[in-house]
């Protein structure tokens, strides 16, 4: 009997706790402590059983995950966003991406294993019904609807059609599994339960105020003096009551004079050479311009434009969405803690961390030879 993961069980713990694991969640980041990293170093010698990298197959309660399928759903949307990333950039990218993806599938093939035990025939026959339709959604979707380009995909993976077809089978499964032992459990919330919840997520419902930032920007470059007589001049057309994105246009040189030196809606202070003037111009009634602001680098005039208060959705008109995010929380939670009690479980074999490196390091070579072609 292999021994439990201690690096999966790691990685798996962090991502359930921040609550990652599914693939809409683009944005999810793992946890780059622990043992689960493909940059890990690894001594063989440690063990003298240990498998060699590579490592193309990890085995979950006996049940083969291979780096075919680990990229397959991933291949696509990598070639789109890591084609302009030099090559450091891309293998990090390529590592966080794979290792969600890794934990993801993990997490997926505990449920199948799960759900398979209750399932009969009979339910088998319904999923079938819906298994055409996703697979059509998915060639709409990410291959301009061409069935034969989806195949091709496949084929490069070393998958087929049928393949495929499984993989959504199985999804499914876990649908019906988790809406039978995980949805039923989630009750409505109370008042008070959405109060709180309303109360703990206040962020979310607040628009932080803003305000739109207008420059007028001259550097001091070698001749001083000519940069203090064209900020002096803008301040004089100012006074003389030209509009400012006017005189922006015509004397500014900063990055956004072609806008009328707009900056747009901005919520704090600016760093660097603009932390002086952007700090006056939060001081800034609406439509107030300042007098000159001198900078050892530069000289500034500055103008609150459009000023949006800060402003909170009340919770009477937001019942309704904190219901739904209510029970979406309650749900990751439920769905959580069964992962976590059958990976904890779990028989997974051989070195993980090898396994996750050979899939980063196959990523990369394949988007690295699309490029070179």
């Amino acid at each position: 009997m292999a021994m439990k993961s201690a690096g999966l069980t790691l990685i798996l713990a962090a991502l359930l706790a921040g609550g990652a694991g599914c693939r809409s969640g683009r944005e999810a980041r793992p946890a780059s402590a622990g043992p689960y990293r493909s940059d890990a170093v690894v001594d063989p010698t440690a063990d003298p059983a240990a498998p060699t990298y590579p490592v193309r197959i990890l085995n979950i309660n006996e049940e083969s995950l291979t780096v075919e399928d680990v990229l397959e759903p991933l291949m696509p949307t990598l070639r789109e966003e890591a084609a302009a990333l030099p090559l450091e950039q891309l293998q990090r990218f390529v590592r966080e991406r794979v290792q969600v993806e890794l934990v993801t599938q993990v997490q997926d093939l505990l449920l199948h294993q799960e759900a398979s035990k209750g399932i009969t025939d009979q339910i088998l026959g319904v999923v079938d019904r819906y298994v055409d339709q996703e697979i059509r959604d998915r060639v709409t979707r990410e291959f301009g609807g061409r069935q034969t380009r989806f195949e091709v995909h496949l084929a490069s993976m070393g998958m087929t059609l049928e393949d495929a077809r499984e993989k959504v089978r199985r999804r499914i499964v876990i649908v019906k599994y988790l809406q039978d032992h995980v949805i039923v459990r989630i009750a409505d919330p109370t008042r008070q339960e959405l109060l709180d919840f309303y109360n703990t997520n206040i962020e979310s419902y607040t628009q932080q105020s803003s305000r739109e930032l207008c420059m007028i920007d001259i550097p001091k470059g070698d001749d001083v003096q000519a940069s203090r007589t064209a900020i002096e001049e803008a301040r004089s057309r100012l006074d003389a009551g030209e509009d400012f994105r006017d005189v922006a246009r015509g004397l500014s040189l900063g990055i956004h004079a072609a806008e009328g030196g707009s900056w747009g809606h901005i919520k704090s202070p600016l760093h660097g050479r603009y932390a002086e003037p952007s700090a006056i111009f939060f001081k800034l009634d609406e439509g107030r311009i300042s007098g000159v602001v001198e900078t050892d680098e530069a000289f500034f005039i500055v103008k609150a434009g459009d000023v949006i208060e800060s402003e909170t959705r009340p919770f009477v008109d937001v019942q309704a969405e904190l219901v739904e995010r209510f029970r979406n929380a309650q749900f990751e939670i439920l769905r959580s803690a069964k992962v976590r009690e059958l990976l904890e479980k779990a028989a997974i074999e051989p070195r993980e961390d090898l396994f996750l490196r050979t899939v980063v390091d196959s990523a990369v070579a394949q988007l690295a030879s699309g490029a070179a072609r």
